[in-house]
């Protein structure tokens, strides 16, 4: 490995459930993200009730060299969650391991999926 390129992964950061269909989406999810980027290091993590947890996904990355995560809440509002749990978990994460963190917008912040969103309810609805 060049030691002069740090590796960096997108750790995709859903809630989890005691359902363990409830994960079906976010894994095939995953699989879409790196199907479009075969190169690219995709870990899913999840808050509660599921593993792996966030620091077990961001152990296996640090362990695998990555220094700079890129953070994709699958949350579809900002809520406690997303300006509470997650912020305190970074700032400990990083604390602890010294890796970098970039946060996305949670998904309901995007007005291109609140349009396909509409537009597939809508279609459905007909």
């Amino acid at each position: 490995m060049n030691s002069s390129v740090q590796m960096s992964a997108l750790l995709l950061f859903a809630h989890g459930s005691s359902d363990p269909g409830w994960a079906q989406p976010f894994v095939k999810l995953k699989a879409a993200i790196q199907a479009r980027d075969p190169a690219k290091r995709v870990e899913l993590a999840f808050l509660e009730r599921m593993e792996p947890s966030f620091d077990e996904a961001v152990n296996i990355l640090q362990a695998e060299g990555v220094a700079q995560i890129t953070v994709a809440p699958i949350f579809l509002a900002i809520g406690g969650h997303m300006r509470n749990d997650l912020p305190k978990m970074i700032a400990a994460t990083r604390e602890r391991t010294g890796i970098k963190f970039r946060v996305l917008p949670a998904l309901g912040e995007s007005e291109v999926l609140i349009h396909a969103i509409a537009d597939w309810v809508s279609e459905l609805a007909r």
